[in-house]
């Protein structure tokens, strides 16, 4: 069996295939849906990786200053390595970075599901 092509999580978001957006947004609702969160945000013709990127940033924000709980239990869920877990911080900027991580791991796990579904 062929090895999936997986992108590194230090990949930029813009490497994101268009035809992959939908399906990391979904895997991302996906996550929030395991740790009892319903996001119903709807793109639209405005779906577009930057949107995600932005709806991501915006829940993580959230999560991160009124419901820190829930805000671990989406890391474990997404399952981010422990090296980044330990780096996280919870400003502003350390939620931006952790948006592009989680989508980065997100779109791994598309990818993942696509070869192993096909084969």
């Amino acid at each position: 069996m062929k090895k999936p092509f997986l992108p590194k999580l230090n990949a930029s978001i813009t490497e994101i295939p268009k035809e992959h957006t939908r399906k990391l947004w979904s895997q991302f609702q996906r996550d929030l849906n395991k740790i009892g969160i319903v996001d119903t945000e709807v793109f639209g013709e405005q779906f577009d990786v930057n949107n995600v990127f932005t709806r991501v940033k915006t829940v993580l924000l959230d999560l991160s200053k009124n419901r820190e709980e829930s805000f671990w239990q989406l890391l474990y869920v997404v399952d981010l390595p422990e090296a980044f877990l330990s780096r996280i911080e919870q400003s502003e900027a350390g939620i931006e970075e952790l948006s592009r991580i989680i989508m980065i791991r997100e779109w791994q796990k598309v990818i993942l599901r696509q070869h192993f579904s096909a084969s």
